[in-house]
């Protein structure tokens, strides 16, 4: 079986540094939509420690570990105990070279259009948001088979229904190979598999689409999710496999965490905990630990013990999940 790598893009938005050359680009550039600009989208409440943790309780298969960032490092890690272990970090200035101008950028449309870009960066990767879970054990094959991506998803018709702001991405996406509302491939919010030379393919057969969205500095409705391009492309070229099984993962939507019950949430909590599925994305942590306090107790048992690369400080600990960082 070939490597596989798993991508991570996190940001530390809280970051003095980080906030304060956010904020003077927002008041330099153009009006951005709200959508794109609030705080919550930048902010960091540790994901990434439970992210990495999962990967190392439940994918011991993967090569290497990349976390693209702005200039920083996760603090809930040690950095000279994560390189021992594959954990590296990736600077927006390294994937953007030759393309700088377009630089600071606060945006993960942008940041994915370059991820085929990382030096050294193996053909089968798993990319992913930093508060995306692995909750369950996973084999390589949940995501290549025979060098493959394995795609989870589905051809819907969105017709008469309303589109998000990530929907509008996504169709974006479509209509660049010929698609519209009317059919549809609809991907879930979780680990994405992916193949380097297809995204680098797609990059180079549409080449002034990429250059426009990747200058986008912070996300935009009219931009294309490359997710969704990079899914295109491997169907196109006959190198992705529809998922068959029922769903292994549970997606805490930002609506979900808004408007579910303390009820709902701790019966999603509980599959997570439990291991009944193998991924999972939390969108809105904030809103689920408002209504359930012990949230993080849950995600700890999801994602296995405390990695050897965690730094301790900062931490309570939590019955059945050992140390968790305090948010």
């Amino acid at each position: 079986m070939p490597d596989t790598d798993i991508v991570i893009a996190w940001v530390n938005g809280q970051d003095p540094k980080h906030a304060k050359k956010r904020a003077k680009f927002l008041q330099e550039g153009p009006a951005q939509e709200t959508l794109a600009t609030k705080a919550r989208r930048f902010s960091d409440n540790e994901e990434i420690r439970y992210n990495l943790r999962s990967i190392r309780n439940h994918a011991p298969w993967v090569r290497k570990i990349w976390i693209i960032t702005d200039d920083q490092f996760p603090p809930s890690i040690d950095q000279e105990l994560a390189r021992e272990h594959n954990i590296f970090t990736v600077d927006h200035r390294v994937i953007y070279r030759g393309f700088e101008g377009c630089l600071p950028v606060f945006n993960s449309l942008a940041i994915e259009t370059m991820l085929w870009r990382i030096p050294e960066l193996a053909e089968q990767f798993i990319y992913c948001n930093d508060d995306m879970l692995l909750s369950g054990m996973t084999k390589e094959t949940d995501f290549f088979v025979d060098g493959k991506v394995v795609l989870r998803g589905n051809w819907a018709d969105l017709t008469d229904k309303e589109i998000s702001f990530h929907a509008s991405n996504q169709l974006a996406a479509a209509q660049l190979y010929g698609y519209d509302l009317t059919r549809f491939f609809g991907t879930p919010h979780v680990h994405y598999p992916m193949l380097r030379s297809v995204l680098e393919e797609a990059f180079e057969s549409l080449k002034p689409e990429f250059a426009r969205n990747m200058a986008f500095r912070f996300r935009n409705r009219s931009q294309f999710w490359p997710i969704s391009v990079h899914a295109y492309q491997a169907m196109r070229t006959d190198r992705a496999v529809g998922y068959s099984g029922k769903p292994d993962w549970r997606h805490f939507s930002v609506r979900f965490c808004k408007t579910a019950s303390a009820e709902d949430l701790i019966t999603r909590l509980e599959i997570i905990r439990d291991h009944k599925v193998k991924m999972t994305c939390v969108n809105y942590f904030e809103a689920v630990q408002a209504k359930v306090p012990d949230a993080l107790s849950y995600i700890s048992e999801a994602t296995g013990p405390m990695a050897p690369f965690e730094r301790p400080d900062k931490v309570a600990d939590v019955k059945g999940g050992g140390l968790l960082a305090a948010v």
